[in-house]
């Protein structure tokens, strides 16, 4: 009775093999990154869709008129509002701001506050002794963060700046329909959403768009008043009815 050769792969063939593989991963990897990061967008999108509808919600409740939020050294109704901002939580007055006056409009999910492609670039301060700099270090734990916030000493912020009030709009939401409510908090090398690649706006019609930012037109160069302007008043002139 014949004995059957033993089969075995070659060190030349296990090589071969583990060379393709390696050039399979390589070619499918970007492949399956684009996926993820196209789901991260699309995610954001809906996000920002559940919020047009709150704040829409908010209007009919409160005869056109958007959410004012409040800073602690403002004397009046004109300073209301009159920055944009991305502040949820005001620890040192223990109240809501900006886009968290929608909480009761969007049955407390606040995950909708928070951009699931957001990525924060630095641990440094956005402007030295700001009171974001501790949340942004905190990066991926924004969404535990925002989930909790209230009542505590911890300021929180969203993913997202709220432009709140406009003085040509006066505050009434069926004036704003073609400006920029809410757009992605894209800071230069600070903090961006979706690799800054693509910026996603809410508009008051409701309408969301998917803009290409590969101009870097509506990232800031830092948190000011000027540059928050600068970047809302790009993304108006995007709007496409």
């Amino acid at each position: 009775m014949s004995r059957r050769k033993r089969e075995s792969f070659t060190l030349i063939e296990m090589l071969a093999v583990i060379a393709i593989i390696t050039i399979l991963a390589a070619l499918l990897l970007p492949a399956i990154t684009r996926v993820r990061q196209n789901a991260r967008v699309t995610e954001c999108l809906n996000n920002l869709h559940q919020l047009g509808i709150a704040l829409t919600m908010y209007a009919n409740d409160y005869r056109d008129v958007i959410p004012i939020w409040v800073e602690e050294d403002d004397t009046g109704p004109d300073d209301w509002g009159a920055v944009a901002t991305n502040m949820l939580w005001d620890a040192s007055e223990l109240r809501p701001q900006g886009l968290a006056l929608l909480d009761t409009y969007i049955d407390s999910t606040r995950s909708l506050y928070y951009c699931p492609g957001e990525k924060i670039l630095a641990t440094t301060t956005l402007n030295s002794g700001t009171d974001q700099e501790e949340n942004l270090q905190r990066g991926r734990q924004r969404i535990r963060i925002v989930d909790e916030y209230g009542g505590d000493t911890t300021d929180v912020f969203s993913s997202f700046l709220y432009r709140g009030c406009d003085a040509e709009a006066d505050w009434i939401y069926s004036s704003i329909q073609k400006r920029a409510v809410v757009i992605d908090y894209n800071i230069h090398n600070i903090c961006i959403n979706h690799r800054g690649e693509v910026v996603n706006v809410l508009y008051g019609s409701r309408t969301v768009l998917r803009i290409p930012n590969a101009n870097l037109e509506l990232t800031m160069g830092d948190e000011s008043e000027e540059e928050k302007d600068r970047v809302f008043n790009a993304a108006d002139a995007q709007f496409v009815k």
